[in-house]
């Protein structure tokens, strides 16, 4: 007779082989690589009965996981050891992970989901986001291929599951209907996460000081806001010390508004949710600040406004992240990262080849660089941080 227990020293085992450790923490294991840590593998036996359970506690888990970048790894692998048949394609079980799978996705977790039915020793993929490579897959089928000696449930355990799954089912489209009119508005694309409100808060300074300015114009026949605060080298020179800062939130024109407030939106979406807020504000303030210091130096008179350079050191801090971070291959399965980064590239060198005076390269290539360079800093504080804590759990 072929237990649970011997499906979890199997799997254990041959995790081992592939040079996991495991974590002291129940079914859990973990893989160091190169860049870090690598796929984090827990095996659960979920049935009709915990499922729910287990579903409500992983979202609860991953909520706002994005947040916490210092302490995530590579990718997530949950390997659901299923003793009741319950993962039939189709069946509410399996649209139950599928849907977790998706929640998981959107909170920024790498994860895949694979189910392991212990009765006959298959293994099938729920949800897959390239957490754990080809030889973890093959581990498991051999792990899961010593369970096919587990007996089949009775015949009446089964008709009881089938009950319980239908009448589960029934529910199940309402239930995900729910959850899904919330997501759209809260969840998807991460627009709705905890750390978008900064993003919003500087759209919104900007688009004020963007209105307030046309109302000027209409009123008193100029722009006040343009007036006391765009960049003049002149003026700075003379003083008034704050005009490195104040051309963050203004704007000349609809199209320059529009463009940088979208390109805010996204890059903010992606950047946002791997720091905190203050994390996020220095990389904004310092790139903008930067880009600016970088247009005094070598911008001469020439006036400039615009968020543009603080927005390039989002671009900066982003390709940081898929290029040197200890992470950089969990970021380059997370999405549409490398994408979005070959848009800020083409967009950093597209003003020097083909705009020429229209556009401030100065600011775009300091916020960029500035951006890219605190971007490091944090890095290296949180992993400084992370090794004396390591030393101190190892000194206990």
């Amino acid at each position: 007779m072929y237990s649970c227990s011997d499906a979890v020293n199997a799997i254990g085992n041959e995790l081992l082989s592939l040079g996991f450790s495991h974590t002291g923490e129940g079914s859990s294991f973990v893989r160091n690589g190169r860049g870090g840590t690598g796929v984090y593998v827990q095996f659960p036996a979920v049935t009709a009965g915990n499922l729910d359970s287990f579903a409500a506690s992983t979202r609860e888990r991953f909520k706002g996981f994005g947040a916490n970048a210092y302490a995530r790894y590579a990718g997530f692998l949950f390997v659901l050891l299923d003793t009741e048949g319950i993962f039939a394609e189709g069946g509410y079980a399996r649209r139950t992970v599928y849907d977790l799978f998706i929640y998981l996705r959107k909170q920024g977790v790498v994860c895949e989901f694979e189910a392991v039915d212990l009765r006959t020793g298959t293994v099938s993929n729920i949800g897959g986001g390239s957490a754990a490579d080809q030889a973890v897959r093959n581990a498991l089928k051999k792990a899961a291929a010593e369970s096919a000696a587990f007996s089949e449930p009775q015949e009446a355990t089964r008709a009881e599951n089938a009950g319980s799954y239908e009448a589960a089912s029934s529910t199940y489209d309402n239930v995900t209907a729910t959850r899904e009119r919330g997501e759209k508005f809260f969840n998807v694309r991460d627009f709705g996460s905890s750390n978008m409100i900064v993003v919003y808060v500087l759209i919104g300074l900007c688009v004020a000081a963007f209105l307030y300015d046309e109302y000027s114009l209409i009123k008193n026949g100029y722009y006040l806001l343009q007036t006391w605060g765009i960049q003049n080298n002149e003026l700075i020179r003379q003083g008034q010390w704050w005009r490195l800062f104040t051309p963050m939130f203004l704007h000349g024109g609809f199209a320059h508004i529009l463009g940088n407030m979208v390109s805010l939106l996204y890059l903010g979406r992606v950047v946002s949710k791997n720091y905190t807020k203050l994390e996020f504000l220095a990389i904004y303030f310092i790139s903008g600040f930067a880009g600016n210091l970088l247009s005094f130096f070598f911008l001469g008179n020439a006036l400039s406004l615009g968020a543009s350079g603080a927005i390039m050191g989002l671009g900066g801090a982003m390709i940081f992240l898929i290029t040197l971070s200890r992470n950089r291959q969990y970021y380059r399965r997370a999405g549409n990262y490398a994408s979005l980064a070959g848009i800020v590239v083409f967009n950093l060198f597209y003003g020097v080849i083909a705009v020429g005076d229209n556009v401030n390269n100065f600011a775009h290539f300091g916020g960029f660089i500035a951006g890219f360079l605190v971007a490091a800093f944090i890095e290296g504080v949180l992993t400084r941080k992370r090794n004396a804590e390591e030393a101190d759990r190892d000194l206990e």
